[in-house]
Formats: C-alpha cells, structure tokens, sequence
C-alpha cells in the first residue's frame, strides 16, 4: 500500500466543499495541501479553517501544488475545462455528482482521460449508503424486479443561483437532485429501453416574474420539478419524482419484485415478503460528511492500490487497461444517458431511447460498466 497520504486540493468551498472539508479531516489517508474558490470571502474562511492556502484561480491551485488528486466541487460551468485541465497534468480527478451537464459533455470528458491513461471517479454520496446499499445487494433476493420507485422533494427555499440559470447549469432539479436517484435505479435495473419525462419551473410562482423567465433575484428557467418513467424490457418500469417545490421533505427508493420488496430511505432499508411481513432491516447513517467519508475512503484506497502496483497506462491501451476505480465516470455515462432521454422527451413530447443516444457516441450499455 502507498507510504503516504494522497496528496489532494479541493476546487470549490460552497456547501458541498464545506462537506468535502470536513470529510478529509476525517481520513488520515488524505493530506489536503489547498483549496479554491471564485467567492474569495468564502474561499478564505475555508482555507484558514482547514490551514491551507487558498486560491481565487482554479487553474492555479493545480499549476502551483501539483496534487495527487483534485476534487471538483465547483458549479457546472468552470468544472469542465478543470478537469481537462486536470487530465492534462496526470492528476487523478474526483467529481462531485453530476458527471456533466450533457452526455455529449461527459462522453467528452470520460474519452479525453482514458486518451491520457487517466479516470474519473464521480462522487455520489448514496452509493456509500448502508440502506442504499443495501438495497442494490439485497435485489437479488426480490426475484424478477418489475417496478422500481424513487422519490427526492424538499423544499427550497432561497434562490436558486446559477443552478437557476440553464446555460450555467445545464438543467435543473432532474439533473441535480434527480441524478443520484436515477443513478441508484439504474445501478439496481440497468440501461432502461425508454424514457418519458415531463419537467416544469411552477413550483415558485412568488419567485416568477411576469413571462415566468426570471427570479426576482436572478435567473430562473431551469426545472424545479421533474417525473420521469423508465421502460425495461419485458414490461418492468421505474418511476422517479424530483423536486425542489415540494414540501415535507421526502427521499426513498424502493424496488418491488415477484418475491418481495425493499424500500430504502436515508437512515434505514426495510425488506419484506410478498404478503408485506417484514424481513430485514439495515440500519444507516445519513449524515452527508459520514458518506463522503466513507466513499473518498474506498476511493483512496483503490488510487493507492494501482500507484502501490506501479499501475502505467499508455493511452493506446484503452479503457479496458485502467484501474478499476469506484464510481468510475465511464459507468456513469449510463445515467448520463438518461438524463439525456429525459431532457430530451420533455421537449419533444415523446418516449426517448438511451440506448440510441449512447450508440451515437460509439457506445454500448456493455462498452460504459466493462
């Protein structure tokens, strides 16, 4: 195993940096070496916390520190060119969920790495999650799953900032709040045939100026909520409800088969029989640093193993020849894929294929989880 801690630099000291901070210092694997952020008040109350130096400039927190790893936790708009930035110096890239704002942008992002012999990991918080978790290695005890259902509402509140603004963000709740909910149905379902999606930006109307184009305090014409239904093959479905205008809070995925089913829910998952009678529970912790600990853990540990096995890849090799790593951006083309369909179904009125839009990339359900 590696003799020292990865050295890592965090672009971004917003709410989630703030989480991403407080999870390093749990972990001695890690070494946190700098942090940056465009707000420079923010920025540097984090960095003195932390005792680290602070940077306004991405680009200089890596030209200047050279880290082992990066992880980006910027907004979606200085995130991509950062990461190009970061491939080019060899530097291993953790992403904070989502993959991208398109799949053209994350195909992009995932071809241009492995080019270089490098991969992205995505953070995604849930997938560290005893009852989430639980749920995904449970599944095979529900027989044939032929419905699956997943739910994000809360309520908002404030203005939304650039996550309001579609050229900034690139979507709204669907591709935020919606992302890791999609990501856990298709983790437990696979690539679905279908798509059919219908997103609205109503939930606020005391937010919405006349012509429904703007917050009083900023842009707004992104989605506030969104439903989306997935078709699989042989008649099974999901169905995924986000929302940012929706109140009491409420988060679950369940999944419902011939023998049984399961629910998950932030701090428990509960199994059942057909009949209903309780089988199982799995309790869990939902505290949002104890996740990201927990998944920047399995994560260093993979980095550290392929750098203690002298791990070198030629880009010629391809991605077949690199390190597994966990939450791999590669296998998150997938959900990318169905955002893609999503999106894309809101607009035109119709059912969308993912399958069809990876295969105008050149890829395959098969060719994103090799």
């Amino acid at each position: 195993m590696r003799q020292h801690p990865l050295k890592v630099a965090l672009a971004g000291a917003g709410d989630l940096g703030g989480k991403c901070l407080d999870a390093l210092a749990q972990e001695a694997c890690w070494t946190l070496v700098g942090l940056s952020d465009q707000n420079a008040r923010a920025g540097e109350k984090a960095a003195a916390t932390a005792a680290v130096p602070f940077f306004r400039d991405h680009r200089l927190l890596l030209t200047q520190l050279r880290p082992d790893v990066l992880i980006v936790a910027t907004p979606a708009g200085p995130a991509v060119e950062l990461v190009r930035l970061a491939v080019q110096m060899k530097v291993q890239v953790i992403k904070a969920a989502p993959l991208a704002r398109t799949l053209e942008e994350a195909v992009g992002l995932v071809k241009n790495a492995e080019a270089a012999g490098q991969s992205i990991s995505v953070l995604a918080p849930r997938r560290a999650s005893a009852s989430y978790r639980g749920l995904i290695q449970g599944a095979a005890g529900l027989g044939r799953v032929f419905l699956a259902r997943a739910v994000q509402m809360f309520n908002w509140g404030g203005p939304f900032g650039w996550r309001g603004d579609q050229a900034s963000a690139g979507g709204g709740v669907l591709l935020e709040a919606g992302y890791e909910m999609i990501d856990l149905v298709v983790w437990a379902m696979g690539l679905p045939e279908e798509v059919y999606a219908v997103t609205g930006r109503q939930g606020r109307p005391h937010m919405v100026q006349a012509g429904g184009d703007v917050e009083s305090l900023g842009v707004y014409d992104t989605d506030d909520t969104a439903v989306a239904t997935l078709r699989y093959g042989g008649g099974a479905a999901a169905n995924i409800i986000v929302s940012w205008a929706a109140a009491p809070a409420t988060e679950f995925v369940s999944l419902h088969g011939q023998a049984g089913s399961a629910e998950a829910r932030p701090t428990e998952c509960i199994f059942r029989d057909s009949s209903g009678k309780v089988l199982q529970r799995i309790a869990a912790d939902d505290r949002p640093v104890s996740l990201l600990a927990e998944q920047l853990k399995e994560m260093e540990q993979a980095l550290s193993s392929a750098a203690a096995a002298g791990h070198q890849t030629p880009a010629t090799e391809g991605a077949a020849a690199l390190p597994r790593v966990p939450c791999s951006a590669r296998e998150h083309l997938l959900t990318m894929a169905v955002l893609e369909a999503a999106y894309l179904s809101d607009r035109t009125g119709q059912p969308e294929h993912p399958p069809r839009l990876l295969e105008r990339h050149g890829l395959s359900a098969a060719d994103c989880t090799a």
